[in-house]
């Protein structure tokens, strides 16, 4: 699946003006991350990347929904402090997973570190309707966890083709907004053989499934739930991978939630802060999807063919 840079620093590509300008890799000044209130992590790492924030996805049922690649970039728990749209966004989430609280009866604490036996936890987000409110419609205590969207392959593609489009005398938006196809790269590059970018939503996915086994345990030993909230591509990856889930429930234990790009023509960054995808299950629900992973019968064995022993010898199996 090709795929296109969407955004810049913060700042949407696909939008003509204002011309988004590049910023120099290595320079004295690091330009201030719109996201996390501080100096942009991928400029003032060692060495210093493009500020790269997301990629948008085509191909089979992709239609350019926007991929994160920065950890920073949808409700980083360590930003100095929540913007508008993040706080939008959060509050869509307690919409979901809270839905007769009322906003106002809702808080929430960022980064909490939890010592379990030699085991250190630290919680994106833990969210809590206030013990006077009486909410009593599911669980009144979640343990957030945000985990916006991934890797991607070939990044020294990415990172070339950023490094060409910040040499131009002029660069625009249209140029870093191109599609990064075969055809396209060969034009652009003059070779035959070009790698093709991709994202890798499978690393995640793993890491992630780490941290709900653990925090979803710790969060049930207090009566709370958990929920884990992605971006619509890996949304839609790991939902394929976890069959089954089911509508809000008031005993649901494990959540996993889908935050989507709300179509607008305004510069700026892409404004990705509504839940629109959403299932929910007991932890019970949950282990057993993992477990339900199947094998088509014309699956090829792996038991079969040309063997060698430890002493070089061959045998087959048919």
């Amino acid at each position: 699946m090709p795929l296109s840079i969407a955004e810049f620093l913060g700042q949407r590509t696909d939008i003509n003006e204002p011309d988004i300008l590049p910023s120099e890799l290595g320079g004295d000044l690091v330009p201030t991350c719109p996201f996390s209130g501080v100096a942009c992590r991928k400029l003032s790492a060692n060495p210093p990347m493009h500020p790269v924030c997301s990629v948008r996805v085509y191909g089979r049922d992709r239609k350019g929904e926007p991929f994160i690649v920065c950890s920073d970039r949808l409700l980083p728990a360590k930003a100095r402090t929540l913007s508008p749209s993040q706080i939008a966004a959060l509050a869509s989430v307690a919409h979901v997973v809270f839905p007769s609280a009322n906003t106002m009866n809702v808080g929430y604490k960022r980064q909490v570190s939890i010592g379990v036996g030699q085991t250190k936890l630290v919680l994106d987000y833990v969210l809590q309707v206030k013990p006077e409110a009486n909410y009593d419609f599911g669980s009144s205590k979640v343990i957030l966890e945000v985990q916006g969207g991934g890797e991607t392959s070939s990044t020294g593609t990415i990172t070339r083709y950023v490094t060409d489009w910040s040499a131009l005398t002029e660069p625009t938006n249209e140029f870093l907004s191109q599609k990064l196809t075969t055809e396209y790269l060969r034009n652009h590059t003059g070779k035959k053989k070009v790698s093709i970018p991709g994202i890798i939503p499978n690393n995640a996915w793993k890491r992630q499934l780490d941290q709900i086994l653990k925090k979803a345990t710790l969060t049930r030993h207090f009566g709370g739930a958990f929920a884990l909230v992605m971006g619509e591509v890996l949304y839609d990856y790991v939902q394929n991978s976890v069959t089954g889930g089911r509508d809000f429930f008031p005993g649901w234990e494990i959540a996993l939630l889908g935050i989507s790009e709300t179509p607008s023509s305004h510069s700026g960054a892409i404004p990705i802060n509504i839940v629109s995808k959403s299932i929910f299950m007991t932890f019970s629900e949950f282990i057993t999807a993992l477990q339900s992973f199947s094998i088509p019968e014309k699956t090829a064995n792996p038991f079969t063919g040309d063997f060698a022993t430890l002493r070089n010898q061959k045998f087959s199996v048919d």
